[in-house]
Order: structure tokens, then sequence, then C-alpha cells
């Protein structure tokens, strides 16, 4: 849960905290959305020295420079690239030997919570080769799709152009190019029009595609628009744009408004999160053909400190999940795990209730945007599965489709109270290709 200091404003890990922790030893931590990176002083210090981190000294004058400014907080891919540069070879190594380990408990989990296809909405070359090489070992239990992440023209010129939308299943089929363009709200990163409430004062985030000498750009800079015209027009790929402040989700319409030919094609763009937005923008992105995945864990997890102390009123424009449907739109919902936990159960809830979990009297998000039990779960079967071009294979139980299914002890549909309940529905059976692959009966006979 996010802490708050009387209510109001948002503490953060930064490097006075670490090093208040020790200084004998370097710390590095990751937050969950993957957009900072928080040292202390030690850390920061074999950061500064690592040869490889030449380029600093353009950046800033000093180390005692390097650390005013970044407090330790090293956040996106600027910031956090020289500090994973100068992570130590044998703790790599012990990463990469335990990789199989760590694939195997999120697929377990996945089955556990009535898992069966998992899309990775940004896998670079060296995730995906680690991938490939554990399920050369190990049977998969879930179905995989992804985004290629592509944030450079270098990126881009690795790409091959987009064939056709994939008929043939194979595990980590690609659907979409993954642009990244901002970070998240709720570390503070997230690309905004207006600064946020809580300190540091001035913030609007970090647009990762600004010019270094226009670090807050007011319409979409040269080097993402050049991306977005080669990814769209050049390779033809359907583009997942991951924007959550409200002006990095503008940006990503207007570009799509410059660069989408023909919005009756049927290709299927969509914006990752789209957090923070407006009816207008819902009323472009239909008429674009862009559809939004909402990460709906912001709204339980993170709505109370949205609502009290990064926000206030503007945190009623987070995840408008009814005003899409509303719109025409095809939504779906996702955990961007690990931001929020797995569990499409879960994500029903939180879209169906909007409840803030802060505590029992936190309240509701902005009631007017909860859906109901049957919108919920056609955003996480079917139209997810259309989604991410696989509605072909998954997503509805209908002949012709992959033998997958869930088992539930419980209905979902007809749940009259489900906030803090529908989670709990247990999964009693999973099954992938006609094979069961989790059950209450082997989990607590310990075969799971």
């Amino acid at each position: 849960m996010p802490l708050l200091k009387n209510n109001t404003e948002l503490l953060t890990i930064d490097i006075d905290l670490l090093d208040s922790i020790t200084t004998d030893a370097p710390v590095c931590i990751i937050a969950a959305s993957m957009h900072t990176l928080y040292v202390n002083t030690n850390a920061l210090w074999l950061i500064w020295n690592f040869p490889d981190n030449i380029d600093l000294l353009n950046t800033y004058s000093s180390f005692n420079d390097y650390k005013e400014k970044t407090k330790g907080q090293l956040q996106e891919s600027a910031g956090m690239t020289p500090a994973l540069k100068a992570i130590p070879p044998l703790q790599k190594a012990d990463f990469f030997l335990k990789s199989f380990i760590y694939l195997k408990q999120i697929f377990d989990t996945a089955n556990s919570r009535g898992v069966t296809f998992m899309h990775d909405a940004g896998m670079n070359k060296g995730q995906q080769e680690i991938l490939e090489a554990y399920l050369a070992v190990f049977k998969g239990t879930v179905r995989i799709g992804a985004a290629e992440v592509c944030n450079s023209m270098d990126d881009l010129n690795k790409i091959k152009d987009f064939p056709v939308p994939p008929t043939v299943y194979k595990d980590i089929y690609k659907s979409h190019v993954k642009v990244i363009t901002d970070g998240s709200n709720q570390g503070l990163t997230g690309y905004q029009a207006d600064p946020y409430l809580c300190n540091p004062a001035h913030n609007y985030g970090v647009y990762n595609f600004a010019d270094k000498y226009d670090d807050r750009p007011l319409v979409p800079p040269k080097d993402f628009r050049q991306l977005m015209q080669e990814i769209v027009t050049v390779k033809q790929w359907p583009v997942m744009i991951h924007a959550n402040g409200d002006r990095a989700v503008q940006f990503a319409i207007d570009s799509f408004k410059e660069f989408i030919p023909d919005p009756s094609s049927g290709v299927r763009h969509r914006i990752e999160h789209c957090s923070l937005a407006t009816q207008q923008n819902l009323i472009d992105m239909k008429n674009l053909g862009v559809s939004p995945s909402f990460l709906i864990g912001h709204v339980g997890y993170w709505g109370y400190a949205f609502q009290e102390a990064i926000f206030g009123e503007k945190s009623n424009m987070l995840d408008l999940c009814a005003s899409a449907l509303q719109q025409g739109m095809r939504i779906t919902l996702h955990s961007d795990n690990s931001v929020s936990p797995l569990g499409p159960l879960r994500m029903m809830e939180q879209s169906i209730t909007r409840k803030m979990e802060a505590d029992d009297e936190a309240g509701v998000l902005n009631g007017a945007e909860c859906i109901t039990h049957e919108q919920a779960l056609r955003a996480i079967t079917y139209d997810a599965a259309w989604q991410c071009y696989a509605e072909q294979w998954t997503g509805s139980l209908k002949a012709g489709n992959f033998a997958d299914f869930v088992v539930l002890a419980q209905d979902p549909l007809t749940m009259k109270n489900p906030f803090m309940n529908m989670r709990n529905i247990e999964v009693v059976e999973t099954w992938v290709a006609g094979l069961k692959v989790y059950s209450t009966v082997l989990e607590e006979a310990g075969m799971v």
C-alpha cells in the first residue's frame, strides 16, 4: 500500500532513507513498475565510477552533483541503464542461473489463478532467449504471446516488417511492437500536462523521447514521431504505446492521428495503461480504431494515494472503463505484473467495484466508471484474446479453439458482493491443451 504522510504527502524511497539503513554495502532496489531504481550512496558511487558510464560526465559536473540531482532515484532508461551496467558479473550470472526457477514460479502462480494465456507487453531479445531456453527444457503450461520492445530506430532496424496477423500459433508469437513513452504515475514519472501535487515541486514526470534541451515538450517530439511513422507506415506493425500520464496519452493519440493511414483497416493498435484520459481522448481513440488496456489494479492499490496526494480531482480520469465501453470500444484489463498481482478474477473485481483498498473507509474511485460482471468477464477473455490477435485460438469456448479452460468453485457472474470476495473464488482446475496443469487436489498433495 502507498505510504502517506498526514494523508497528503507521498513518502518515497531516496538515497537518505537507504543510507540510514546502511552505508557499508551498495544497495539497489528496483520499483515494481521497473521505471525507477533506488540506490544508496555506496551504490551510486560505484555507478559513477564504472568505466562504461563515462557519459554521466556529460550530464553531471561531479559525483556530488549526480547525488544531489538524482537523490538516488534513477528514473527511466537514461537513469537506470548506467546502474544496470554496473551490476557485478557474478550477480548477473546468479540471476540468469535462477531465471528458470523464477519463470516456473510465475507460470505456477498463473495456473493457480486460472490463467491459460499470458501476453508479455514488452519483451526484449534477451528475455525472449531466456524464455525460449526454459520452454526447450520444461513443457509450457500457458500460451504465450508478446509485444517486442522498440524504443529507438536502432531497435526498429532489427525488426522485420509485419508479415500478416498470426494465424498459426506458436509460443512467444509476436502481435505488436511496444513503444514506452513515459513512466509510472505512482512513481511520479508518468508524463503530465500539469505538475504532480506532491513533492518534488514542479514535477511533470518523464517523457522518454524528450530532447535533452527540452525535457517538457508540449507537442510530440521529433524522435517519437519519426519512430511511429516507421513502425506504422513502413514496417506496418500494430503498435502498443505505453502511456500513463495524460500528456503522454495525448501524444500517443496525436501520433496515431498523424500516421494511421486507414482507421478502418482493422489493425489493432492500442494504448497500454491509458491511465489518465479525457472523454475526448476516448472519442478520438474510437474514431482511430485504437483500443485501451487498463491497469485496473491502479484503482484498488493506488487510487487512494492518487486521490489524496498525487492528483486530487484529476484521479477521476483514471481507467475510464465504462466510458470506453459506452463509446463502443473494446477494452481489456491487465496486471502489469508485478505492479499488481496476477489474477483475472482480481481484475474483474476491481473493475466492477472500483473500491480503493487503503482501508475500509477509503471509498470508491469514480463510481460512474464501474462496469458490470459480464463486461468485466469479456474484458479478460474474448476481448483480451482479440486485442492480442489470439481470438482464433482462445478467449472463448467454441469448436476449433484450444482445449484451454478453467473450473471455478463459484460463478463470478452471480456474485452479489464481489469486493474482496471475487478474487478469492477457488480455482478448482486449470486445463491447457487438454491437460490438467493445476488443481486444488494436486496443490494440497504438494504436487504443484
